[in-house]
This record gives structure tokens, sequence and C-alpha cells, in this order.
């Protein structure tokens, strides 16, 4: 019986230990040539958020999960999401369905495509990453 608890404490502590516990990743740095410039409104033109196109990146379960978002006119007119090294059928189903759920929400909060929800916490934080950088 004590051997049985034993392998059972040591499970749950690998488990625990490759999970990451919750841990919110930082934003996945991305090469300079990814980054394009925001377009500058003028002085005259006041809005929430910078015209241009932004990326940013964060880690998936499987891989790196890449949002890049085209903002005009306080719209997001585009978005594209790359992640290559998800699951085929699950996480690239939820890179699909959460670009839709982005595009008509706009700037308000989307639920997460069910069992792929690293995926797609992934792409929300990528998105929110990019609002940031395109905040005036």
């Amino acid at each position: 019986m004590r051997k049985l608890a034993l392998m059972l404490g040591a499970t749950l502590l690998c488990a625990a230990v490759f999970c990451g516990c919750g841990q919110e990743e930082a934003p996945m740095e991305l090469p300079a040539e990814i980054e394009v410039a925001p377009t500058e409104k003028p002085a005259a033109q006041e809005g929430k958020y910078k015209d241009g196109v932004y990326t940013a990146g964060r880690r998936g379960y499987a891989g790196d999960v890449v949002v890049t978002a085209t903002i005009a006119d306080d719209t997001i007119v585009d978005i594209q999401i790359e992640g290559l090294e998800e699951t085929k059928g699950v996480g690239s189903v939820a890179i699909e369905r959460m670009r839709e759920r982005l595009l008509t929400a706009q700037f308000g909060d989307v639920d997460v495509v069910s069992g792929a929800t690293v995926t797609s916490e992934a792409v929300k934080a990528a998105l929110a990453d990019i609002l940031a950088k395109a905040a005036y």
C-alpha cells in the first residue's frame, strides 16, 4: 500500500512539473524582420488603436502560435494565425475557429474552443499583446 502511495505521489509530482501548474507563458520573442511598423494616424484622427499590421506570438500546446492582425480605423480588418506544430484536427481547428470568433467579436472577449484550450488561450494572449502594441 505504501509503495502504491509513493508511486501515485511521484506521478502527481511529475504531472505538475510537466504541466507547468498553470503558469502563464511570457510573450514569445519574434525576429525583428517579422515586426511591421504601424502606420501613424494624423493628430486630427483620434482613435483607440494605431493603423498597421502587428505580429505577436505565444506558446501553444505543441509549439508556437503566431498571430498577425491588420488594424485600420479602429477595426480589426484581418487576422492570420499560424500554429504549424499544433495538433492536426484539434489545435488546427481551434486556430480556424478562433480567427472567425475574433473577427466577429472585434475587440471583445471570445470563448476558447473546447478541447483546444491551450491553443485558444495562446491566440487570445497574442492578440492582447498586439492590441497593447497598437494602442495610442
